[in-house]
């Protein structure tokens, strides 16, 4: 019996690329229940970031333009065709995955001019978790877990 075969196995995977999914969506999120005044879904979203508030954000907000918000919400649908194809037991999952990483890389390197003239501390006190381990290594093990699922070139040729 292959791991992936297991249903229990698929859900944990799945649970775990719903987070990152989630990940990607958060900023756009909190920024459009800014933008169209719903204060008590940014209050509430704003409990979610560090420091508990999401007014010290503000400026960043403003600052953030719109393609790049189109980079987190594409790598979140993504997290989702990857966790959909999980779900599913359709193999080959492990491209989306790898796909959204590198375009959540690219934002990230995109958006760093723009945290900088905001002058707004995003994150004043970064762990090792939210660093390193949620954007780099969480999506690499699961593109390395799910690429378990793939069928080999001799298994589909028999």
């Amino acid at each position: 019996m292959k791991i992936m075969d297991n249903l229990v196995v698929r859900l944990v995977l799945a649970v775990f690329i719903a987070f990152k999914a989630l990940d990607a969506f958060f900023a756009t999120a909190l920024t459009i229940t800014y933008r169209v005044n719903f204060v008590g879904t940014a209050e509430r979203l704003g409990r979610l970031t560090p420091g508990d508030d999401y007014a010290r954000l503000i400026p960043l907000m403003d600052a953030v333009p719109l393609w790049l918000h189109g980079m987190w919400v594409l790598a979140g649908v993504l997290y989702l065709i990857a966790m959909a194809r999980v779900m599913l037991g359709k193999g080959w999952a492990h491209i989306p995955v790898l796909a959204a990483l590198g375009i959540e890389v690219v934002a990230n390197l995109v958006s760093r001019p723009i945290i900088k003239a905001t002058g707004v501390v995003v994150n004043p006190n970064p762990s090792v978790i939210a660093s390193v381990v949620i954007p780099f290594v969480l999506p690499l093990l699961l593109a390395l877990v799910l690429s378990r699922q793939t069928p080999t070139p001799i298994a589909t040729s028999r």
